[in-house]
């Protein structure tokens, strides 16, 4: 056996092993990081366009009155855009990436919650709207229901992976969801547009700075 094999079939000493470790997980920080902020961009599009299309229907600025079903269609589709992206650069970023059965149950569990939860706001108006709810209403409602889920699953996410920026936007979220309904209709949809969007986009820069700091100086 040459003296070439030996060196390199040797193990690695525990500095070294250590040193490949940490490579291996800025490795993955850097692929994940770099889909997140995109995402994450993604949907603060989709809350700042999507929010105001659907305020200009009823508000309008100087004449500029949206058309009901090209606000809703504005709306509806860049969310379903905004999931698409998620979706798509999430399951790339988990490619070669190994999950053990924990991770994966906790995965699928979180996945399903979103499902359940989204369908439930859906029932419960749809109940309250057979009790007597008026449009004016359900105007504030549906919103500030959805954006409280949605606010609540990013607070559990950021327990359960502890990221921060989870905390950050969940916290954002739950709060427009409780205040925005005192502003009435529209001005909800318009603080849901601002504060959304500016949440979604600052959290987006913040992710591609850094994961721009993180990529090694040649």
């Amino acid at each position: 056996m040459s003296q070439a094999s030996t060196d390199s079939d040797s193990p690695l000493t525990p500095a070294a092993a250590l040193a490949v470790l940490k490579d291996q997980q800025r490795v993955v920080s850097s692929r994940l990081g770099g889909y997140v902020w995109i995402i994450t961009a993604a949907w603060g599009v989709a809350w700042l366009v999507g929010f105001l299309a659907i305020w200009l229907m009823d508000a309008g600025i100087k004449g500029l009155v949206v058309p009901t079903w090209l606000g809703w269609t504005i709306f509806g589709g860049l969310f379903a855009a905004a999931i698409v992206v998620s979706a798509v650069l999430g399951a790339r970023s988990g490619r070669g990436i190994r999950s053990n059965s924990a991770n994966s149950f906790t995965g699928a569990v979180y996945g399903v919650t979103w499902a359940v939860s989204m369908i439930s706001v859906s029932v419960l108006g749809a109940a309250l709207l057979s009790r007597g709810m008026t449009a004016q209403l359900a105007d504030l409602f549906y919103p500030s229901a959805y954006t409280l889920v949605v606010g609540v699953l990013y607070l559990a996410a950021a327990a359960i992976w502890r990221v921060v920026q989870m905390i950050v936007a969940g916290a954002v979220l739950v709060v427009l969801a409780a205040v925005t309904p005192f502003l009435g209709h529209p001005t909800n949809y318009l603080v849901f547009a601002i504060v959304g969007g500016a949440m979604f986009f600052t959290l987006a820069i913040a992710g591609a700075v850094r994961v721009r700091s993180a990529v090694p100086r040649g």
